[in-house]
């Protein structure tokens, strides 16, 4: 029974997904409560957001079903944040909050999480395998927390990528949590994967709706929560363990590569510009992407392919030394943004040639 739960999770999921959304649009349409254009955003005409709703309800559907109550009482911390988490996305999504605010609003339940979950960043792992205090690992974790669910709602800027991401990231770590028969966040994982599908169907350009602050803050928190546990169980895995990453915090890093480096890019090139590290801009890899004369759905799939090749790599090259394993990391995503933005400025000075002609 239990073997088959991960899947019974995700196809529930994505059915009750599926019927919801079409519901969801039509309510959001019919009462016009939509996402207007503005010059922040890409899209031209007028689209319900908050996307993260029926994914929220379709997931907590298929766990009533399906988790057992003895599995669900261990996650009663995780869903608490997650639906407060949800609260403040959709608070987001209606009625805007400042930036300040915004993150505040997101603290209360990640710092309610931290204190009351036993899932900790403990040590730096590979780097310093020293136990921190209390004190810095509540901090780091939180941070983690905090810094992922944002770098998520950062990449959904254009239709399809940030759910493709998402879809990837919980696939993989839907197999790699049942093959070290870890089941239960196997179960998560794949429920989650399960709403996903059946958005980015709906989500895929042209987009008839959007991940919104609903969507993109949940399952930020989800997936960094996941990547948190995938640090402490590969920890607990057997030397000898086929699955075991030798350096599980680059490899972490890798898995959610393109929102990390996204973030980080977009961050250095701002307070390089001596602009505020939180001020919206137009210089996301994606934007970049879709100024190389790339579609939404061709940008989004260019991304998607990177964290892939990030995702295969690492897991191939799982067994390395740890400072090989960081020197292919930061190489990969050097060339990564390098090639992103050489292409950006290929495709340029081809426009313009052309123009001249």
């Amino acid at each position: 029974m239990i073997i088959h739960l991960p899947y019974a999770l995700y196809i529930t999921s994505l059915i009750a997904a599926f019927f919801l959304f079409p519901i969801f649009i039509q309510i959001l349409e019919k009462n016009h409560i939509l996402d207007s254009p503005n010059e922040r955003k890409i899209h031209s005409v007028q689209t319900p957001s908050m996307g993260g709703v029926p994914i929220f309800f379709s997931c907590l559907f298929a766990l009533i079903i399906w988790l057992p109550g003895a599995i669900a009482l261990e996650f009663k911390y995780l869903f608490s944040s997650l639906s407060i988490m949800f609260l403040v996305g959709l608070r987001d999504d209606l009625i805007p909050l400042s930036p300040r605010t915004k993150i505040l609003s997101q603290l209360i339940p990640i710092l309610i999480f931290v204190y009351l979950s036993e899932q900790h960043i403990h040590s730096l792992y590979e780097i310093y395998d020293v136990e921190l205090g209390a004190t810095l690992s509540f901090f780091l974790t939180s941070f983690f927390l905090l810094s992922f669910s944002n770098s998520l709602n950062l990449i959904d800027g254009i239709d399809g990528l940030a759910g493709s991401i998402s879809l990837l990231i919980l696939t993989f770590f839907g197999f790699w949590f049942a093959f070290t028969e870890d089941t239960t966040y196997s179960f998560l994982s794949f429920c989650a994967a399960g709403g996903l599908t059946s958005f980015l169907i709906f989500n895929w350009q042209p987009s008839k709706i959007f991940l919104g602050d609903t969507g993109a803050l949940l399952l930020g928190l989800l997936i960094a929560y996941l990547g948190i546990v995938f640090l402490n169980t590969n920890e607990a895995l057997p030397t000898s363990s086929w699955i075991k990453y030798k350096s599980p915090l680059a490899s972490c890093v890798a898995i959610l590569i393109i929102p990390i480096m996204d973030t980080i890019r977009v961050i250095i090139v701002r307070l390089l510009n001596r602009k505020s590290p939180l001020q919206a801009d137009k210089n996301h890899l994606h934007h970049l992407l879709l100024e190389s004369g790339l579609s939404h759905s061709k940008a989004s799939l260019t991304l998607v392919l990177f964290n892939l090749i990030f995702i295969g790599l690492t897991f191939l090259t799982r067994k390395i030394h740890p400072i090989m394993s960081w020197l292919l990391l930061v190489s990969m995503s050097l060339a990564a943004m390098w090639s992103i933005v050489r292409f950006k400025e290929y495709y340029s000075k081809s426009f313009t040639k052309k123009s001249r002609v």
